[in-house]
């Protein structure tokens, strides 16, 4: 079952390798919809998913679509755990929100902005 969710990247994680077969990389996406209490939601990418979140910036606005992952773990004392990942598979960056808040910056060298020119 595929799903989506939509919000701010916060953090976007290095790859780690894990063994020779498997590689994982972490996204935090952040949503605002309630700003008093902002929801902080982490996805899993791994193997050849984790290069999907090349040129995802911090800050972005994107979309994430994932799959909903569980499993079950015995510990070595009988203990049995559940865990759930939520598993991305491709982020969408929204182009327009990007261009936005680039047209809005001000310049970062210091000169005049667009205020200051009448």
């Amino acid at each position: 079952m595929s799903n989506q969710f939509k919000g701010v990247a916060h953090i976007v994680g290095a790859e780690i390798v894990k063994s020779d077969k498997f590689k994982v990389r972490q996204l935090v996406v952040k949503d605002d919809s309630n700003p008093q209490y902002p929801n902080l939601v982490e996805f899993q990418f791994s193997n050849k998913n984790c290069d999907k979140l090349n040129g995802v910036n911090v800050g972005d606005e994107i979309t994430v679509d994932y799959n909903l992952r569980g499993r079950e773990w015995t510990s070595p004392q009988g203990e049995v755990k559940y865990f759930n990942t939520l598993d991305g598979w491709k982020v969408t960056v929204d182009k327009k929100a990007a261009a936005q808040s680039t047209e809005t910056k001000a310049p970062e060298h210091g000169g005049p902005s667009n205020d200051d020119l009448f």
